[in-house]
């Protein structure tokens, strides 16, 4: 009971001062599954729905429709927030959702009421490093230059088809091998995010499927997609600046057409 209370001042707390987040009820409840007891919390947004107000009168009863403001979450429906405690040892399962907090989305459940912060994912990992290696290279080269943009593409779907993982320490090296400054920057990004050590290998083939083509849009509205592999054979696809600035790209030893 004790828990109990100071679990839910510390919510309503933070929900008070943050109008966005929705009111709710709150269950806390100790639940047992295959001997393995879990603390819980269950935050039950309220819904607006209409109901029925039966009222006694002389001559019988009389029913009105009304607005109820406050209607908890139906049987069987995900709830935006909840935790299960581990009480044997500590683990947390939880699920959330962003709200506005001070002006920006934020998970204020385990960042605010909880304080904590899950483990971060390999997808996690990988978008943080492409998006660092993507601002560094925009920073140097210009948003236009996508022969560079491709070039870098190739080189971590390189990694990614050689080794199937990226070593980040390494990854700068290897995209501005030319450019100390430039991996330095690299560097100095990816470890504000706690990732500069890290190793990154994805497992689910969705994840890397962007890695897997280059995809080209020319300013005609031309639309080209280059499987990697055969981007990066001369024998088959060859980028050529002409005099006059343009670029034509040359597609080679097609044995057959077809059209969808």
């Amino acid at each position: 009971m004790e828990v109990s209370k100071l679990l839910a001042t510390s919510l309503y707390g933070i929900m008070n001062a943050n109008i966005a987040i929705p009111a709710a009820d709150i269950a806390v409840v100790v639940v047992s599954d295959h001997g393995t007891d879990y603390l819980c919390l269950l935050k039950l947004d309220y819904k607006t729905s209409y109901t029925h107000a039966t009222h006694t009168l002389e001559n019988g009863n009389n029913n009105e429709i009304i607005l109820q403001k406050a209607i908890l979450p139906s049987q069987g429906q995900k709830l935006s927030e909840a935790f299960a405690l581990n009480l044997a040892t500590g683990d947390l399962m939880l699920t959330e959702r962003k709200y506005e907090v001070n002006g920006e989305k934020r998970l204020y459940f385990s960042e605010l009421f909880l304080s904590c912060r899950p483990p971060m994912s390999q997808k996690a990992k990988l978008d943080i490093v492409t998006k660092a290696v993507e601002q560094v290279n925009r920073k140097y080269y210009g948003d236009e230059d996508t022969a560079r943009k491709m070039e870098v593409k190739s080189i971590l779907s390189q990694e990614f088809s050689e080794r199937g993982e990226l070593e980040v320490e390494t990854i700068g090296e290897k995209v501005f091998k030319d450019s100390p400054e430039m991996q330095e920057e690299l560097t100095e990004k990816l470890e504000k995010y706690h990732v500069a050590k890290e190793t990154v290998a994805p497992k689910a083939p969705q994840t890397l499927k962007k890695f897997s083509q280059q995809r080209l849009t020319t300013d005609t509205g031309i639309e080209i997609t280059i499987p990697m592999e055969e981007y990066r054979n001369p024998d088959r696809v060859e980028f050529i600046t002409n005099v006059d600035g343009t670029v034509s790209v040359l597609i080679k030893n097609i044995e057959r057409l077809s059209s969808r």
